[in-house]
């Protein structure tokens, strides 16, 4: 795909920049597992049935330094027996003792659920360590999410579809007529011209005389650097052969 002008370059630079921010909205949270908390580690783990979580992107003193004992208060109160949602890495999948690395919601209303890595980071009792090895991305946390229409990675997956059909959909217009634009620009003058130019018109009167309606010539009116020009052709009789 070739663009030839530089404000179709910057267009389509501007649009591309726009898409790829809805697509990081498209991917900043998705439930892929629900699971009960049987209990807390510490202010960034816990035990759900059957497995162990860490949280994503963030770091909490152990339960024996300072600060621990409150990041570990802070964690309980906000999941401690209850349903969490799991925002899975898909990425590395887990960390290297063989946890679960995952962005952890519970729900606060029936159209709300609260990102707990978010909360608290807000609380101040843990730490942003932004890794690079999975595919989170912090810078796009918000406190509260809501599940009107949603909350299954599926559905997430439908609207990054539809956001991406949307989105290059308007970068395929903007080059097309961006394109046809400059087409028309490097077109020969001559070719443009006549592009615009009418056809003749046939010039008559009506001979009372006769009573008959005798053609003179032809005419027709066109545009030339903006000023209106009519053109006479006259008609050239035809010889008639001689018997």
């Amino acid at each position: 795909m070739v663009i030839r002008s530089k404000k179709g370059v910057i267009t389509f630079l501007l649009l591309t920049c726009i898409l790829s921010q809805f697509i990081v909205i498209a991917f900043a949270w998705e439930f892929d597992k629900t699971a009960s908390v049987t209990s807390v580690i510490d202010g960034d783990s816990f035990y759900i049935t059957g497995d162990e979580v860490r949280l994503a992107d963030v770091s909490a003193p152990e339960w024996d330094e300072s600060g621990g004992s409150a990041a570990t208060s802070a964690l309980k109160g906000l999941i401690s027996g209850k349903t969490v949602y799991l925002d899975t890495d898909q990425k590395t999948g887990r960390g290297p003792y063989g946890r679960l690395i995952a962005v952890v919601y519970v729900k606060t209303s029936s159209t709300q659920y609260i990102n707990v890595n978010k909360a608290l980071l807000n609380q101040r009792v843990v730490s942003l360590t932004d890794y690079t090895n999975n595919e989170f991305n912090p810078s796009t946390w918000t406190l509260y999410v809501s599940s009107t229409g949603s909350s299954s990675s599926n559905v997430q997956g439908s609207r990054l579809g539809i956001t991406l059909f949307i989105g290059i959909g308007i970068l395929i217009i903007i080059y097309l007529r961006q394109n046809m634009k400059t087409r028309r620009k490097h077109r020969p003058q001559g070719l443009r011209e006549r592009e615009h130019i009418p056809s003749w018109k046939p010039l008559t009167f009506t001979d009372k005389t006769v009573r008959e309606k005798i053609t003179v010539g032809s005419w027709r009116s066109n545009y030339v650097g903006g000023e209106r020009r009519v053109s006479f052709r006259p008609r050239v009789p035809r010889a008639r052969a001689r018997r």
